[in-house]
């Protein structure tokens, strides 16, 4: 398979499914994903659970009419009724018995006011990484997530597109108007992480700004950014493909506070409102690119794009091959860590 026909393939590794606020307990969500129909709900406990979606007595979707009971689903059309911790049925009203029927249970893990599902393309793949945690979300001056930090499009381009902007540095002079393009402080592969830190200036009304972007992309559906030097911002960019034509892209952004209100404001909105313009809008600046992109196969990548956009696809190609070597397991991230510390075996460009 060409790394064009591969482009479009799904990649093991975590993903983002929904914003905590969007289910309370005891709600159930229908969902798409990788081509699947799922049912999420919330149990009475508080306990969210992911589940693919059809009946297994009459193939109904249990994410429209379905029930919850405890951590169990109940389906619509008979009541059935399905365990969100293993999927096997737990009852059946018309009878004094359960059948070995159960439906697809997928992974979640929940923090940070968002649940990540986990994709194997094999079905066998255990999870070498855990998603790290963003410490903004937990910090009381910085604004809370939801709603006005969580916004999501659904769009046609294939997701490596936009994430390749995690290696892309000459087109933030080119693209978002820097003042220069930024130099490249460290960057390069950990097994399933891959990281860059750049430093440049971005012109304002008073004159060019230094700022720092570290990135920390973690497989191939989440990246985790925290910007230094214009407003205090940490952010996910997350894409979760609907199926092999359109994914949904998900921006979750935390930014400083300015007053004690729970609504962003002045420059915190704006910081907002811009990433949202940039990346989500039909017509925005990466956007209408990523839009009307093609893949080229070979790229012929110059100067520091070899060691960041090559070392990218390189390691981007090992989450959607099933036979090719799984990434050195990564160290899991402890929950006080906001963001992974560059690895020691970065070299700076000096």
């Amino acid at each position: 398979m060409t790394d064009v026909e591969m482009i479009r393939q799904y990649g093991t590794g975590w993903y983002h499914a929904f914003w905590s606020e969007e289910l309370a307990p005891g709600a159930v969500m229908p969902l798409r994903y990788f081509g699947r129909d799922l049912v999420a709900f919330r149990g009475e406990g508080g306990q969210a659970h992911l589940l693919d979606a059809n009946c297994q007595h009459m193939g109904a979707h249990l994410g429209y009419g379905g029930e919850v009971v405890g951590d169990s689903i109940v389906c619509p059309f008979h009541n059935w009724e399905w365990s969100g911790e293993s999927g096997a049925n737990t009852k059946i009203p018309y009878l004094d018995r359960c059948i070995k029927k159960s439906l697809g249970v997928w992974r979640t893990t929940e923090q940070d006011g968002i649940v990540y599902m986990w994709f194997s393309r094999t079905g066998s793949e255990e999870p070498t990484y855990t998603p790290p945690r963003v410490a903004e979300a937990e910090d009381p001056t910085f604004y809370p997530l939801y709603p006005h930090g969580a916004n999501r499009a659904e769009v046609t381009f294939p997701p490596q597109f936009a994430f390749e902007n995690v290696a892309d540095i000459s087109h933030l002079r080119t693209v978002h108007k820097w003042s220069d393009v930024p130099a490249l402080n460290g960057g390069g592969a950990d097994g399933d992480m891959f990281f860059t830190d750049f430093t440049g200036h971005v012109p304002t009304r008073d004159g060019d700004v230094t700022v720092r972007v570290e990135n920390y992309q973690w497989g191939l559906g989440v990246v985790y950014s925290r910007l230094h030097g214009l407003h205090p911002t940490a952010q996910i960019s997350a894409i979760t493909p609907i199926d092999h034509d359109r994914s949904v892209y998900s921006l979750s952004i935390w930014v400083g506070r300015l007053d004690d209100t729970d609504e962003p404001k002045g420059r915190a909105k704006a910081v907002i409102d811009e990433q949202c313009k940039q990346a989500l809008n039909a017509g925005g600046n990466d956007r209408i690119i990523w839009d009307n992109q093609i893949y080229i196969e070979n790229a012929p990548l110059v100067g520091d794009e070899r060691r960041t956009i090559g070392a990218f696809r390189a390691w981007a190609r090992r989450f959607r091959e099933d036979n090719a070597p799984q990434p050195p397991k990564a160290t899991p991230v402890p929950a006080d860590v906001p963001f992974p510390k560059p690895p020691t075996t970065y070299v700076p460009n000096r």
